[in-house]
Formats: C-alpha cells, structure tokens, sequence
C-alpha cells in the first residue's frame, strides 16, 4: 500500500506518517513518533518493529496491521518472497504482546494482507 494513497485519510488530529528506514533515518523516525499523534504509520517491517521496541512507537491503540503482499517490485518479487522482509515479518507478527491480541474480545488486533 502506497504511503502516497494513504495520505488522503490524514487529517489535522491524526497523522499518516511515513516510517521507511530507506528515506528517513531512525533518529528522524523516533523524532517524529515521539511529536506526532498518528493515525496510519506505513513502514517496512524492520523499521517498525524497531520503532516499537525502542519505544517510540506504542502498541497500546493498534487495532489493524496491513501486509500489502499485492506490492510486486522490479524483479517481481512481493513481500513474502524477499528473504531479507520474511524474518522482519515474521519477527514483528509474533510478538508477544501481538500474539495475545489475535482475536481478543477487547482490544483485538486484526491482520490484514491485502
């Protein structure tokens, strides 16, 4: 899912932020988690598990995580066929904290591959 078409769902009170470790170095991305209320965070999974485990990015209201498994680069390659995204992956969807949220009743966390 392209950060470009997520955009549109930002508003002034919410924000859509771009967490990419290729465009935005990790001390920006901790800056600007730390500064900004968001509503959508798009990144790769490495970045975001990290982000997360230095506590720059709280768990506490995630409600969705979105795969974009339809995303096909120059090689023709998706996320679950790119050895160096499937441990990242992997690493972050089986968090503890994730793990017990799976189908809960209240707080539930819902993963989405699209």
């Amino acid at each position: 899912m392209c950060y470009r078409s997520l955009r549109k769902f930002q508003t002034k009170e919410c924000a859509v932020a771009k967490l990419f470790a290729k465009h935005i170095k990790l001390a920006e991305a901790i800056e600007m988690c730390k500064n900004t209320r968001m509503g959508i965070g798009v990144g790769t999974p490495q970045r975001v598990h990290d982000l997360i485990e230095g506590g720059a990015l709280s768990t506490k209201y995630l409600r969705r995580i979105v795969v974009d498994a339809s995303h096909i680069d120059q090689k023709k390659r998706g996320i679950l066929d790119i050895k160096e995204l499937q441990i990242p992956l992997v690493k972050l969807l089986s968090r503890k904290d994730f793990g017990e949220r799976f189908g809960a009743e209240r707080e539930r966390l819902e993963l989405i591959f699209y």
